[in-house]
């Protein structure tokens, strides 16, 4: 939800304000972009566990 609102994808800056039908018009290229941010932070934060 907070991606969501750093990324413009709702206008509420309060995340309990964001409706269901915001969440289902939420596209596939925005859900790719969260998944790979998440990915991103993650293997900052964790290391990966890909091998080189």
């Amino acid at each position: 939800m907070n991606w969501m609102s750093e990324n413009n994808i709702t206008n509420h800056a309060n995340i309990k304000e964001i409706t269901l039908n915001e969440m289902e018009n939420v596209t596939k290229r925005e859900l790719e972009a969260f998944v790979l941010h998440e990915r991103l932070r993650l293997e900052s934060k964790c290391g990966s566990n890909t091998p080189p």
